[in-house]
């Protein structure tokens, strides 16, 4: 279902990303990312008028460990 993620560039600082990048991302259409939200796996937040979700919460998704995850260690 989650395609690898290696093909789309983004850098180490983005932090969230709209609902279409995410999926570009992930590497699934946008009607996963919603179906992903409804089932409870990923939050999509409101932040200034836009619907973002943070890329911790998709590398969660992929199993990628982030930056804040190997600081805690």
């Amino acid at each position: 279902m989650l395609a690898d993620n290696a093909n789309l560039e983004i850098g180490e600082d983005v932090r969230g990303m709209t609902i279409a990048r995410a999926a570009r991302y992930v590497g699934v259409s946008e009607d996963t990312i919603y179906r992903l939200r409804d089932r409870g796996k990923l939050t999509i937040r409101k932040i200034m008028g836009r619907n973002i979700i943070l890329r911790d919460d998709l590398d969660r998704i992929l199993g990628v460990s982030s930056a804040n995850d190997q600081a805690e260690v």
